[in-house]
């Protein structure tokens, strides 16, 4: 059976020897490979392009064992051998035990695990509980109709009081004094105003396991919910206890401080841009020798949050960075802030503020009824009655008007006004005549010097008269000189001298 080609490869001798042409073109005429996924023939083409590549099965240049390919099939990457190398996928993280591939192109350990001393692997991660609080003890229950609702309310500073939104009045420490947690003795306390910035929290990831849902192992940013937003939610209620008693509470107790804070409490929460707000009231054990300023226990709290890697207390809330610029303590107004509701001022008093605290006073006309009125004066003012008026205002406990010295008082007043003008009339009348008669004030002048002589000659004569008549009554008695007249000015006549009958 003679040999054809149809047979062999089931087409036309002419077909066969187009193909194998066209496919000798091909080889003849491919050109070298630039990049990865290029056609090659040969691994040196492919090196010669890339570094650390090679020519596959396919007849594509792509990189050799433990590379991975970088900038556009341009380069061929080392595979990552610790965390923090670079990567594109998680699968290039796969010789680190329970790695992947972050957002950031470097390799990071999985939900659950985290870093070895060395970063060649990851380690399971401890489980961290969401940090739960429960409800403030609000004090010991009383009622205002007792004759002593609280144990020795005059030692310990506590006073019935009853709150906005509850039922039942308690014991509370009253304004300037503050306990822990509602218990034990009312110190008295320095008040500042705190705010702190939150941007991340301990968080929990969506998973299918119930028991890993309530595990949390990781800080993301906090996210403000529409609950958080109502103060009556039990959403806002566990933030608001959880950033006070585990957080404010937690980080001053932990602080260099720790032996002077006593208490806070939160006033409210407000969203921002990063997370949250913190606005709470700060209590500090009162020392007016070494009166502490908003800036030195700033310091105080940034320093814990640099010990605790950012964490206020135990609360899993961690500070925005840097801590120093999201913490600002001031002094607190309580005259003026929240309604002046941490001040007992009475109605009738005023409040003044000063630095840590405040001071009481009752109005004019209200008399001071305090409790305490040396320490704590101002809280309790009263009308004064018509007896205490009197007795404070009136000599002797009588307020009876005299009306007689009331009487002379006007005459007398009456009186000095008609010199006044009687006065003020006779020198305007004497300008007058002045002004008028120019001469008039130079006769005046001259009369006025002439009367003067004419007064101190005669005194001059008197006294000489008195002299002789003492002489002469020392020699004989029965002689004695008299005056008969006065003795005549210069211009006049001479004095007439007589003497009396022997």
């Amino acid at each position: 059976m003679p040999f054809s080609l149809k047979a062999v490869f089931g087409v036309r001798p002419f077909v066969l020897s187009l193909g194998l042409c066209f496919m000798s073109c091909v080889f003849i005429c491919l050109a070298d490979p630039a990049r990865l996924g290029d056609l090659c023939d040969s691994d040196t083409k492919c090196r010669s392009a890339v570094d650390h590549s090679v020519c596959g099965f396919n007849r594509k240049c792509i990189c050799e064992r433990r590379r991975y390919p970088e900038n556009n099939g341009t380069l061929c990457h080392e595979m990552p051998r610790l965390l923090g190398h670079r990567c594109a996928e998680d699968a290039n993280c796969i010789d680190i035990p329970n790695a992947r591939c972050s957002e950031n192109n470097t390799c990071i350990c999985t939900y659950k695990y985290k870093d070895t001393d060395d970063r060649t692997a990851c380690s399971a991660r401890p489980r961290v509980s969401i940090p739960t609080v429960t409800d403030l003890w609000l004090g010991r229950i009383c009622n205002l109709e007792d004759k002593e609702p609280c144990p020795n309310w005059n030692i310990t500073n506590q006073r019935c009081m009853s709150e906005d939104g509850r039922v039942n009045t308690r014991c509370r420490c009253v304004a300037g004094f503050s306990n822990v947690y509602n218990e034990g003795e009312c110190q008295e306390t320095q008040t500042y105003f705190i705010q702190v910035n939150i941007s991340h929290e301990l968080g929990c990831l969506k998973r299918k396991d119930r028991e890993d849902s309530e595990r949390c192992y990781i800080y993301h940013p906090f996210r403000y919910i529409k609950q958080y937003r109502n103060q009556n939610t039990g959403h806002f209620r566990n933030l608001k206890l959880r950033s006070q008693i585990r957080g404010l509470d937690g980080a001053f107790n932990q602080s260099d401080i720790w032996d002077r804070y006593v208490s806070s409490e939160v006033i409210n929460m407000t969203e921002t841009r990063s997370g949250f707000q913190i606005n709470a009231v700060l209590q500090i054990m009162a020392d007016y020798y070494t009166v502490m300023n908003g800036s030195e226990i700033r310091i105080h709290l940034a320093n814990h949050l640099k010990r605790n890697d950012g964490i206020l207390g135990t609360s899993q809330l961690r500070v925005a960075e840097p801590y120093i610029d999201n913490i600002q303590i001031e002094d607190f107004d309580e005259c003026e802030e929240w309604q002046g509701r941490l001040n007992d001022c009475s109605k009738m008093a005023w409040c003044i503020n000063t630095y840590g605290s405040f001071m009481c006073s009752c109005y004019y006309e209200f008399e001071d009824k305090s409790l305490d009125p040396i320490s704590r004066p101002g809280r309790v003012c009263e009308e004064q009655t018509e007896t205490t008026t009197q007795n404070t205002r009136c000599s002797g406990g009588s307020c009876k008007t005299r009306w007689e010295w009331v009487g002379f008082a006007l005459v007398m007043l009456f009186i000095v006004l008609i010199s006044f003008l009687v006065y003020e009339v006779y020198i305007r009348k004497k300008e007058l005549r002045e002004q008028e008669d120019p001469g008039y004030s130079k006769l005046k002048r001259g009369r006025s010097r002439r009367s003067r002589r004419s007064r101190r000659s005669r005194r001059r004569s008197r006294k000489s008269i008195s002299r002789h008549n003492r002489e002469s009554d020392g020699g004989n008695s029965d002689c004695a000189i008299t005056i008969d007249q006065d003795i005549p000015t210069k211009d006049e006549n001479p004095p007439t001298y007589g003497t009396g009958d022997s």
